[in-house]
């Protein structure tokens, strides 16, 4: 099972997602990927001074992969084929 991942951190599950929402992450993903994604990884450490981390610019293809797009589109086509066969 396939899920979104909220800002706050809470996952909903592709199917669950109002229809206006999903179209909307993937007109987002679609932004994104023309202009640019700013993605930090790294960490670590236990205090403010040892913590790091480091920062990619992703572009194209990569933030598609990188945010799922095709699961998100392959729940939106699921979608409309079902709305299709009703």
């Amino acid at each position: 099972m396939k899920f979104h991942k909220t800002k706050l951190g809470d996952k909903i599950s592709l199917c669950d997602l109002e229809l206006s929402h999903l179209e909307n992450i993937i007109k987002w993903i679609q932004k994104k990927s023309i202009d640019r994604l700013r993605v930090r990884f790294g960490g670590g450490g236990c205090c403010a001074e040892d913590m790091w981390y480091d920062e990619d610019i992703l572009f194209g293809k990569e933030v598609k992969q990188q945010l799922n797009y095709k699961d998100y589109v392959s729940e939106l086509k699921n979608r409309k084929n079902k709305s299709k066969q009703l």
